[in-house]
């Protein structure tokens, strides 16, 4: 029996936001692949920043997207970290930051 992994999932995430001019990734992680992807993206050379919660994080790479003109990544949990979230994802769609 083979066992799967998600990390070179995680590997092709951190390329396509390496790709796409991110260099920083904000976040609350939840555990399981979120912490493969920060560590995807810490191989890359992205520095991860641990926010209080996930809204915050969602509005710190939207302001840092704004300051910068760089996209950057914000990651959170599943469940209640995905609702956490949704503020911070709706104002940075809303506002059209990178």
């Amino acid at each position: 029996m083979t066992v799967s992994t998600s990390r070179p999932i995680a590997e092709a995430l951190a390329d396509v936001v390496v790709a796409r001019g991110a260099d920083r990734v904000f976040g609350f992680p939840g555990g399981g692949t979120n912490l493969e992807v920060i560590g995807a993206c810490a191989d890359r050379g992205l520095p991860f920043v641990l926010t209080h919660a996930e809204g915050p994080a969602m509005t710190m790479a939207s302001v840092y997207g704004f300051m910068t003109g760089r996209p950057a990544l914000a990651i959170a949990g599943r469940g209640p970290g995905c609702a956490n979230s949704v503020n911070g994802v709706a104002g940075a769609t809303l506002d059209r930051m990178p």
